[in-house]
């Protein structure tokens, strides 16, 4: 039976079982364990889908990430590159004749005002972090949740053990060497070696890391188990880190708190258990991510400002969702993503995937091509957690280049410029400016102070809030009362002192869930937060304006940075300024720390030492509900009691005041940042003049120095801006300052809200012209819009990728896009991107721009005027996208765009890649698909000689017009696809000597070798450009061309012609 022959259609009309197996059987589909109609289709449906893929879905998602994989390391090289640079100019290399360093004052003032303590050890820190491209991934889970076959599949083996009786028992790093094999490493220091992973290198290994006795499992002297399997994931860079359970017992939380504090954990996996009664273990997640807060630490003195843990790199794998009543799945997927948003920071629903293991894993059994929605949807979402934490590591190293290269120049100019002075003058100034700093210095200090001040109010206001509400008699209840021993430790976990402490835990998440649950219904806690982080921002903007204008004045610079313009970058002036700012003085005005749940909060409150108690173990064995819920009134009776006792006795702390402050920690660390940056620069100005007065005859012979030191730093600032532009900023416009204008049925005009969905939702009815929409390519769409900021309206174009493009991640083509030309390269403007509802961004290009089809139907210019600049500017930027090694692939009509004044402004242009072709060949026509060259239909890569074939068909439709009514291919647009590319004859179907029979020799010659099918004989762009000339002279085409005069006649002529009739 021919395998072409099933269809979609075919698969969905199938309602029995019979028929369902009989189907199966005639195609040779594998069925065992299947029982439903419905089973039956999703294996057919799989089938159908592996015979259409041209690659594996998991190959190309391990080849994306070893893409992603080079990608980075290039990015990584070229920062190291900066960062060495940056080194040098600080190095001994530097030494006068009296082996002096002319570069220690700069290094005084970086390290006075906290900027580096030690510029040449930090540069070493932050390129040996640089030079490790892995990424590590956390991944841990509810007990029976299906770890270890989640990690399983990922890895492509069975070589975690997934039967209940084991569990992991220790710290497993699964990573990237040679070969396959493993190291036990133990606490003494001794390493056991498992050379390789065979069958009893597996069963030491499971022995060893997944311990099937609770004796064993809660006391043993391994500290790690690292294992080597070299794949595709591993080769990329991933590490995954399979740890036990938080909150098991004692002994092995010890070792997940011990890896973490030494490890830098860049990911995070959590596995749940989404059919067990009760939903989320949201004790043990929280207990993780406290852990992680606590243990997980950076070094402050490379960068204060990044964060100890991003909560967006962490994804949750929800599995064993098809052991979930079909009719209850929609609300436990609700229920599942409110208990994960309650106790995770800033999560989105996109972190949450809904899964099946088993039914993943019964499909690749049947065949390792069966590959359904769910698993494509786990490598997806790994692949963007991948992809942030690379970024992230990026960005935060480009911020710190960024911020010691501001500094450095604002000392230098500053020490250059007084040296050109004389003795006097200096001596006048440095009074003036000292007197400023002292009048800022006082003023910091009151600002500060003033704003601590009302820190702490505000956090004595929740308190009391607080305070109150659990003093109310229904709240005291849910606090003490009915404990089940699903909240409860195991008396067996651990010594007592750790069961305690667990009970105390349980005691303090009710505490942050009736807390939640308040705060749900009044928003006290989010109000006084907002309203204390404006009241911090405001100040903080007034303070450093001043210090800004004062490090100036110092410099004797009266004018802005002229690195804040930009002068040399692409960027349209539409963009803010602030991306990228080489300003004298700058702290962040944003709060980058996520906002900790309620309940995650009250993890962190202190331990209530007032209450002292001896071994209880036996009496909590006997009735753990009994004893949770006396403990629990003595926990909330001393919880009151501290508020009177807090001001008595000094050494008390009031619980539920820490509980405030933790709940106010994001404006408590923005106060932060103004007490350490903002004296300490003002000390550092002081020490600079203090130092110049002392020993201006002295710093005067490192006056040329200076000033090479000046100009090395000015090149890695240019490096840097260079940098950024390609991998860094690319603006990310909001959604409210894009706008659609749309005309009503009465003509007139209305604004409409942005929002990629509806635009593509809307793309199938492409006729549709009235919202600004052109004609779209096979992958993408394109919209008319305006861009609104600062109160002035600016045309642009959005283009989007539709679904059907398989397009999951852009950022590769975003920094190729950022770093092109526009200019003479016939390229549109590119401006930035916009995040919306949409798996990929909206690019948006300067506009407003049109297509050719529709440029030439309402052209009034001659066609011998229009048609050559057309052909020009078209091969002019693809010649361009071709030597930047990238392609248009939707060359034809309706994709090439022209501006108001008559220009070619391409906006496609993309990597190279196989092209996504529809799943039902044999029932889509082939519309515009003819526009693809014979090679990429049947699966090559699209590449440059591709769009070189494409190019051929646009001349042939632009210059042969009036005889191509319907385009190129018209009767051969109506078959399927499938058809179209098993009986393609390009020669044959075009009937080039009937089309072009009043066409040159010249054209005729240049149109068929751009259709050739050996690709490798198609001319270059740069060869059609010589060709473009001879369009000129070609007046038998543009006699008779096709214009809106012509068209105008013609209808004249009807009207005519009826009259007389």
């Amino acid at each position: 039976m021919d395998e072409l022959d099933i269809t979609i259609s075919k698969i969905d009309n199938l309602c029995d079982v019979i028929d369902a197996l009989d189907f199966c059987d005639r195609y040779n589909v594998p069925c065992e364990k299947l029982c439903t109609v419905e089973e039956l289709k999703n294996r057919l449906r799989l089938h159908y889908r592996k015979l259409t893929w041209t690659s594996s879905p998991k190959v190309l998602f391990e080849k994306s990430v070893q893409e992603i994989a080079k990608e980075n390391e290039k990015k990584r090289i070229k920062l190291i590159e900066m960062i060495d640079g940056l080194k040098k100019c600080f190095m001994d290399g530097n030494l006068d004749l009296h082996g002096e360093r002319h570069s220690s004052l700069v290094e005084d003032l970086l390290k006075t005002e906290g900027t580096t303590m030690n510029i040449t050890e930090d540069c070493d820190k932050m390129m040996k972090n640089l030079q490790k491209g892995h990424f590590t991934i956390l991944v841990s889970g509810e007990t029976s949740a299906g770890k270890s076959s989640v990690l399983n599949l990922l890895l492509g083996n069975n070589m975690l053990p997934t039967d209940t009786r084991s569990s992991t028992s220790v710290i497993t790093t699964i990573g990237n060497r040679r070969r396959n094999c493993a190291k036990i490493l133990y606490k003494s220091g001794k390493v056991e070696s498992i050379p390789v992973l065979d069958e009893y290198g597996i069963k030491r290994l499971k022995e060893v890391a997944f311990m099937e006795d609770d004796s064993s499992r809660q006391k043993h002297d391994i500290s790690e188990v690292q294992v080597s399997l070299p794949i595709p994931l591993t080769k990329a860079g991933f590490v995954f880190v399979d740890s036990p359970g938080i909150g098991e017992n004692e002994f092995l939380e010890n070792l997940v708190i011990d890896y973490i504090a030494r490890t830098e954990i860049q990911g995070f996996m959590y596995v749940i258990k989404t059919d067990a009664a009760g939903g989320v273990q949201e004790d043990r997640l929280m207990n993780l991510l406290r852990i992680v807060l606590e243990h997980h630490k950076v070094d402050n003195s490379i960068d204060s400002e990044t964060m100890k843990c991003d909560p967006k790199s962490a994804i949750f794998v929800c599995n064993r969702f098809d052991l979930v009543k079909e009719d209850e799945r929609e609300m436990v997927r609700q229920h599942v993503i409110s208990q994960l948003s309650k106790c995770w920071p800033d999560l989105h629903p996109s972190q949450v995937i809904f899964f099946s293991t088993m039914k993943v894993q019964d499909d690749i059994e049947a065949d390792p091509e069966y590959i359904n929605d769910n698993y494509i949807l786990l490598m997806e979402t790994l692949k963007k957690l991948y992809v942030h934490a690379l970024e992230n590591k990026i960005k935060s190293t480009y911020r710190w280049i960024e911020s010691i290269l501001r500094r450095c120049v604002h000392h230098l100019r500053g020490m250059v410029k007084r040296l050109d002075r004389s003795e006097r003058e200096n001596m006048e100034r440095s009074a003036q400016a000292r007197n400023k700093l002292a009048v800022l210095r006082n003023k910091a200090d009151d600002v500060i102070m003033t704003l601590r001040a009302d820190l702490e109010i505000a956090a004595k206001t929740v308190c009391g809030n607080i305070r109150t509400h659990l003093k109310d008699t229904i709240p005291r209840m849910r606090l003490t009362t009915c404990w089940t021993l699903d909240e409860l430790p195991s008396s067996e976990g651990g010594k007592w002192s750790w069961i305690k402490d667990k009970i105390d835990d349980a005691f303090f998440d009710r505490m942050g869930s009736l807390i939640e649950e308040w705060d749900e219904k009044n928003g006290v806690i989010k109000m006084i937060e907002e309203k204390i982080i404006e009241d911090t921002r405001m100040r903080l903007s007034s303070l450093q304006h001043e210090l800004a204008e004062m490090e100036k004045e110092i410099q004797d610079d009266s004018s802005s940075d002229g690195s804040n313009r930009l002068s040399m970058s692409r960027r349209s002036s539409l963009l803010p300024m602030s991306l990228v700012s080489f300003a004298p003085f700058k702290i962040r005005d944003r709060i980058d720390t996520p906002k900790l749940p309620i309940r995650m909060a009250v993890l962190f409150v202190p331990k209530l030492q007032t209450i002292i108690e001896n071994n209880h173990l036996n009496e909590y064995k006997e009735n753990p509900s009994k004893y949770a819920t006396e403990r629990s009134k003595k926990l909330l009776k001393a919880l009151f009691k501290s508020e009177s006792t807090v001001n008595e006795n000094s050494h008390f702390e009031d619980v539920l005041l820490h509980f405030a402050e933790k709940l106010l920690e994001r404006p408590q660390e923005y106060i932060r940042r103004l007490e350490e940056k903002i004296p300490g620069m003002i000390l550092a100005n002081e020490l600079m003049l203090k130092r110049f007065e002392e020993s201006t005859r002295e710093e005067r012979k490192f006056q040329n120095q200076y000033i090479e030191m000046m100009t090395q730093i000015e090149r890695l600032r240019r490096s840097l801006m260079d940098y950024g532009e390609g991998n860094i900023f690319v603006a990310d416009f909001k959604a409210e300052e894009i706008v659609i204008k749309e005309t009503t049925g009465e003509g007139e005009s209305i604004n409409k809200t942005f929002k990629v969905s509806d635009i593509l939702h809307e793309s199938t009815s492409r006729s549709d012209r009235s919202k600004g929409k052109e004609p779209g390519g096979l992958w993408t769409i394109s919209q008319n819009a305006f861009l609104c900021k600062a109160g002035y309206e600016t045309a642009i174009v959005l283009r989007m990728y539709l679904p059907s493009s398989g397009i999951n991640e852009t950022f590769q083509e975003v920094a190729k896009l950022r770093c092109l030309i526009t200019s003479e390269t016939n390229l549109a403007s590119f401006l930035g991107i916009h995040h919306s509802d949409s798996s990929v961004p909206a690019y948006i290009y300067g506009g407003p721009l049109r297509s050719v089809r529709r440029y030439l139907f309402n052209a009034i210019q001659k066609p011998k005027e229009i048609i050559p600049n057309i052909l020009k500017g078209t091969v002019i930027g693809l010649n361009y996208l071709h030597q930047k090694g990238l392609v248009h692939m939707e060359l034809t009509q309706d994709t090439i765009t022209i501006d108001e004044d008559g220009d070619v402004k391409l906006t496609g242009a993309c990597l190279p890649r196989l092209a996504t072709l529809p799943l039902e060949k044999d029932i889509i026509q082939a519309g515009d698909f003819v526009y693809l060259p014979p090679e990429v239909l049947t699966g090559d890569l699209y590449i440059s000689s591709s769009d070189m074939y494409s190019l051929g068909l646009f001349i042939l439709e632009v210059l042969a017009r009036n005889s191509l009514e319907q385009g190129v291919f018209g009767p051969q647009k109506k078959w399927t696809l499938s058809e179209f590319v098993r009986k393609v004859d390009t020669s044959s179907m075009l009937e080039l000597e009937k089309h072009c029979n009043i066409v040159s020799k010249e054209t005729l010659c240049m149109i068929s070798r751009l259709l050739l099918s050996d690709e490798d004989r198609r001319p270059t762009a740069n060869e059609v450009y010589d060709f473009i000339p001879h369009v000129e002279s070609e007046d038998k085409v543009f006699k008779n061309y096709e214009t809106p005069r012509n068209r105008l006649r013609a209808f004249k002529r009807k009207s005519q012609d009826k009259k007389v009739s």
